[in-house]
């Protein structure tokens, strides 16, 4: 892994740790919410209400942490007024995919995200790459859960599941 890459996915680490922070705190709150309330319409909004909560916390704590470690520094300093977040978190993303590229793994985990699906001996004609390098790397994305091979097709197809760059609520 290249060194630009290696920061990168330092700090994407970090940011996971903030993001868990958060969700175990969203969890613990809707679960003893979930237990006092019957279910009927205003426990809907009620739980609308806590979700929107629990969004805003999230991305208002990523763009914090964007700001502070990620961008660079011409990109977070504002402009004519405030920048709204979903600027902050697209600039973020291409910034980190950018970053990225460099490095084959990312490279073909990009590819991936705009096909979705694609077989081992496709991708391997697209990037003029051996398909046992394809395959470590392939291992080593699976590993990281940003990639899943459905073997129960012939031939097997590698699904794109998320990236480094994304992290928009699903």
């Amino acid at each position: 892994m290249g060194q630009e890459a290696l920061k990168v996915h330092r700090m994407m680490m970090k940011m996971t740790a903030e993001l868990r922070d958060i969700y175990e705190e969203f969890a613990g709150l809707l679960s003893s919410t979930l237990d006092e309330m019957p279910v009927d319409g205003d426990a809907y909004e009620k739980i609308l209400g806590i979700f929107e909560q629990f969004y805003h916390k999230i991305v208002w704590k990523v763009v914090r942490f964007m700001k502070l470690t990620l961008l660079p520094h011409n990109a977070s300093e504002k402009k004519e007024g405030a920048a709204a977040p979903e600027d902050l978190i697209r600039e973020y993303r291409e910034y980190v995919k950018s970053r990225l590229s460099n490095d084959l793994k990312y490279k073909i985990l990009a590819i991936l995200e705009s096909s979705k699906t694609l077989t081992f001996r496709k991708l391997t004609s697209i990037l003029n790459l051996s398909e046992s390098s394809l395959r470590r790397y392939v291992r080593e994305l699976e590993e990281l859960k940003y990639v899943k091979v459905d073997r129960s097709t012939k031939p097997f197809r590698i699904i794109f599941l998320s990236a480094p760059w994304d992290f928009s609520p699903r």
